[in-house]
């Protein structure tokens, strides 16, 4: 096996005698998660082991890596960030009763130039009565956060399962317009960074998704 990605929470190795087989190992392995990508099609036959799940795929790669290549940073892409992790997000809100808290671009990963898919079990949370349980610190150094979020001084804490919404948002606009640390901007200076998508579904999406009520917050492309 050949070693393709390694993170804190998973490894992914590529089986040399099969081009096309990989297998992603969990560090720390969460039913739900794998749920969120065996029962959504995200993929194709993937298969569900005891620690592991074992994929197709012609090439997998971190979500840095995808971002390197210049040709890749495209409002297409864009679309398919939003479409595979949407999809992601709401079958664990609807169907699991859990959801993550933060989103860390280091826990993403791009399968076939196409396919993205949120990898952290150490993000997810119980939800209850549409709030997130969040019972241990969090790291604010790394990840995109809602100001809710950040505002958060002490735990064990709640908060509405909405707040993933925002770091979605955030994803999509500092994946396009390429900004480092987009977490130091409001949801007004980043819509305004959005110029080049006035007016469209995907403008309007953002806009739901970073709107400053947390109750007023969709998934919902128009």
């Amino acid at each position: 096996m050949t070693t393709v990605v390694v993170t804190n929470e998973i490894e992914i190795y590529k089986e040399t005698s099969k081009e096309d087989l990989y297998k992603i190992r969990f560090i720390n392995y969460d039913n739900s998660l794998i749920n969120s990508i065996t029962k959504t099609n995200i993929l194709s036959f993937p298969t569900k082991m005891k620690d592991y799940l074992l994929l197709k795929a012609y090439n997998i790669q971190t979500f840095e890596e995808f971002m390197n290549n210049k040709k890749n940073i495209t409002v297409a892409s864009c679309l398919n960030i939003l479409y595979f992790l949407s999809k992601q997000i709401e079958y664990l809100i609807y169907s699991e009763s859990k959801c993550f808290y933060k989103i860390d671009t280091r826990n993403i990963i791009n399968i076939d130039n196409n396919i993205f898919i949120y990898l952290s079990s150490n993000h997810l949370s119980e939800i209850e009565n549409n709030e997130i349980q969040i019972y241990s610190p969090i790291n604010k150094r790394t990840g995109l956060f809602s100001p809710e979020l950040m505002r958060i001084n002490e735990i064990p804490t709640k908060i509405n399962c909405k707040t993933i919404f925002f770091s979605l948002g955030l994803l999509l606009i500092s994946f396009l317009y390429e900004i480092d640390d987009p977490n130091k901007y409001n949801s007004k200076e980043l819509l305004n960074m959005c110029h080049t998508i006035k007016e469209t579904k995907l403008y309007y999406f953002l806009e739901r998704c970073l709107c400053d009520d947390i109750n007023d917050r969709y998934l919902l492309y128009l």
